[in-house]
């Protein structure tokens, strides 16, 4: 078996004609999403160091990109709807099959789900957006997402929401019957007016998903639009945590590897991401992480458990009631930012 060391060597001097100083790959995440064990398999293996800086939200990556040009970072993880935003920047490169083999493994159904998703991102991981709500601290269960943007007194200064204008304002268009993609100007102004309404609710738009310290753990919050590995992990934490599947629906998503374009270390970015889609790396990763995996042959490696759970696979009645994200008008995009900034601040760029 040829190690991974010789090949991300032989690599780099392949492509540089020397053996380049790369003893580390600076990798741009959320936090908690690559599991700790196998990032320590592939440092030993390769002798190179992943360098991690976390964001809590999409605009929050795109703002950290945007204040440095999209440089200082070798790998970034992006949603399927950014990745053709990212490319007009020229913040990622196209990938390169040949360094990905592994990549013959994952469903074209996600390598194609988004424009440029298939020349300039590899597939990680999907799932959906949940609420995650404390039975001991709520009076009435937080079911939909009318009940989250339209709460009980009860939940006064206790609900946390994403800092993210694609999360809040597309499942503010569920909770009233419309699409998360809908650029309709009345239907925004309801969304305007609700939100507006339930900002004294919230105790917080910072999303910090399953860390330690969370205020859904806490206590502080009792309620929470979240991401579902992430409410999950929680859910092990404080057996008091549920998770609601919205009666209207909810958002699908998936999230992708692309190399940043500006990175020197182009193959070793490559070899990172075909040492994740190895089929048994792909599933002790989705376990650790409690997100379905993209990797068809990585389901074979997962028990029967993980693969039932209607929180990490929803079933058909469930997929039927998701939408994924959609390219949005610009008009629609400015509305939207102009409704979010002033809640917390930002949204997502045009």
């Amino acid at each position: 078996m040829i190690s991974l060391r010789r090949v991300v060597t032989a690599g780099l001097i392949l492509s540089f004609g020397f053996l380049a100083q790369a003893e580390t790959l600076s990798v741009l995440s959320k936090e908690g999403q690559i599991s700790p064990t196998l990032i320590e398999a592939f440092e030993q293996e390769s002798g190179v160091e992943i360098v991690p800086t976390f964001f809590e939200s999409h605009s929050h990556r795109d703002a950290i990109l945007a204040a440095n040009q999209g440089r200082g970072f070798d790998l970034l993880l992006v949603d399927g709807i950014s990745v053709h935003h990212a490319v007009k920047l020229g913040w990622i490169a196209p990938i390169d099959r040949r360094l990905v083999p592994n990549a013959r493994h994952i469903s074209t159904i996600w390598s194609q789900a988004f424009t440029d998703t298939a020349d300039y991102g590899v597939p990680y991981a999907w799932g959906i957006l949940v609420i995650a709500y404390r039975t001991d601290l709520v009076t009435a269960p937080v079911s939909s997402w009318r009940k989250l943007f339209q709460p009980q007194a009860a939940l006064k200064g206790k609900i946390t929401l994403i800092r993210d204008a694609d999360s809040v304002i597309g499942m503010a268009l569920k909770a009233l019957g419309h699409s998360v993609n809908s650029s309709d100007p009345v239907q925004l102004t309801e969304v305007e007016s609700m939100l507006k309404t339930q900002k004294s609710f919230v105790h917080s738009y910072r999303y910090r998903g399953a860390v330690e310290d969370s205020d859904l753990v806490r206590g502080r919050t009792a309620t929470a639009m979240m991401y579902n590995g992430d409410a999950l992990l929680l859910q092990e934490r404080c057996p008091n945590i549920t998770l609601a599947h919205p009666e209207e629906g909810t958002r699908l998503w998936c999230d992708y590897f692309a190399v940043a374009l500006s990175s020197p270390r182009h193959d070793l970015a490559h070899a990172f991401i075909n040492f994740l889609h190895e089929p048994e790396r792909a599933a002790q990763n989705a376990l650790a992480v409690r997100l379905a995996t993209p990797n068809v042959a990585a389901t074979q490696h997962l028990p029967e458990a993980f693969l039932s759970n209607r929180s990490i696979y929803p079933d058909g009645k469930l997929m039927a009631r998701c939408e994924v994200l959609g390219r949005v008008e610009a008009a629609g995009l400015r509305e939207r930012n102009r409704i979010f900034r002033p809640l917390v601040g930002e949204g997502r760029g045009t």
